[in-house]
């Protein structure tokens, strides 16, 4: 884990996003970037501090993650992890 570089999200993007995040209630977004070596092949992955122990309606969960990838390539991949400290101590803010 790690945070991105500026190629891979740039500063604008990572502004833009930072807004989006605090108008959806996310006081301090932050993120990391996972990389993730699997037997199909590996995968580079975007985490922000969203977590769906946060949001009791699944809808509005997977609306807001939905909605975090239009900011990004459709290639570029948005994944949750749990919200516990061994899986969000990496997370920087945006």
């Amino acid at each position: 884990t790690g945070q991105p570089a500026e190629d891979f999200l740039p500063t604008a993007t990572r502004e833009v996003l930072k807004d989006f995040l605090q108008t959806q209630g996310i006081a301090e977004p932050k993120m990391m970037l996972m990389a993730r070596h699997r037997v199909e092949g590996d995968s580079t992955e975007l985490v922000f501090n969203i977590f769906a122990e946060d949001y009791p309606d699944e809808a509005l969960f997977e609306a807001l993650i939905h909605r975090v990838q239009w900011f990004l390539p459709r290639h570029y991949v948005v994944t949750v992890v749990p919200k516990k400290p061994e899986f969000t101590e990496n997370l920087k803010a945006l």
